[in-house]
């Protein structure tokens, strides 16, 4: 069972026959304690994004490099975002900033992730115990690589995650530790970034691993490894879409499309099955709206 020490200490005057604001608190008071506080994890240990993907929905994520206050969740939110990755491959946060990005995010009710730069397991440890509902493995090829990555994001019976009774996905309460862990399980997302053609080919292998819950489309690396950077509406391009897309389907897990920003083209993505979209950068977005902001200033002077 996960303990805290104010638990330990009622358990202690409890032991020793104690009086608590005039009350004997007996060992039969915390254990009812304990299973009202159990009834009530599903609805405190959630992952917004994973429910609205199970249940069919459109869910939009933003990738986050440079914003690092507590803000960054809330005006996510309020722009209609429901998740967003602080990203640790191509930007400069730390992966303290994104703990408390991500922690921030479970009190908000805002599903962050981090992606990783590389294949690191112990990354993706430190990740997950401060907070965040998954991570995005960039580059993944293999069934051997997502099955690693897997092993590191699930606790057993799925993998070999060490336990911490300080994850903020609790809210520092306390539960039993069969149902919390099988319950995390659940909630935590391993996203396999495909963008390579090797990614392509084992598609369908990398999503039949168990504990791997999205496969995600790399737009910009797959088309430039393809030989055709930037060119979307390519029929090549279009086909490996496609298959990324029909692997995920078939083994029952979620596809998404990251780096392609053209409405038509994410129509058709979102038909052919996908549900999740990664829509631009931070960075990007203060400078599109900015940009649009002067223009029309300008304009004033004619």
């Amino acid at each position: 069972m996960y303990s805290s020490p104010l638990l330990n200490i009622i358990f202690d005057w409890a032991s020793m026959g104690r009086a608590v604001n005039g009350k004997q608190v007996t060992t039969n008071t915390i254990i009812n304690a304990e299973k009202s506080m159990s009834d009530d994890m599903k609805t405190v240990i959630k992952n917004h994004t994973k429910d609205i993907l199970d249940a069919g929905g459109l869910s939009l994520m933003m990738s986050i490099r440079s914003s690092k206050s507590v803000e960054t969740v809330l005006a996510l939110q309020a722009a209609g975002f429901d998740s967003f990755f602080v990203d640790l491959e191509h930007g400069g946060l730390t992966m303290y900033e994104a703990g408390q990005l991500a922690t921030m995010g479970i009190a908000a009710g805002v599903t962050v992730f981090v992606r990783l730069p590389g294949h690191n397991v112990m990354a993706a440890a430190q990740a997950l115990d401060g907070g965040a509902w998954g991570v995005i493995a960039p580059h993944l090829e293999t069934p051997e690589q997502a099955g690693m990555m897997a092993d590191a994001c699930m606790y057993p019976p799925i993998g070999h995650r060490s336990a911490s009774s300080t994850v903020p996905h609790f809210r520092f309460r306390s539960w039993p530790t069969v149902p919390v862990r099988a319950h995390l399980n659940n909630h935590t997302m391993l996203i396999c970034q495909i963008e390579t053609e090797r990614g392509v080919e084992n598609a369908e292998a990398i999503a039949a691993v168990d504990g791997v819950a999205l496969l995600l489309l790399g737009g910009n690396d797959l088309s430039a490894e393809m030989g055709i950077p930037g060119d979307f509406t390519n029929e090549k391009f279009i086909g490996a879409v496609d298959r990324i897309i029909d692997a995920a389907k078939k083994q029952g897990k979620h596809a998404g499309i990251a780096g392609i920003g053209s409405p038509e083209l994410m129509q058709k993505f979102y038909d052919r099955g996908a549900r999740l979209f990664s829509l631009g950068t931070d960075t990007g977005a203060f400078v599109a709206s900015a940009r649009q902001q002067a223009m029309t200033a300008h304009k004033m002077a004619g």
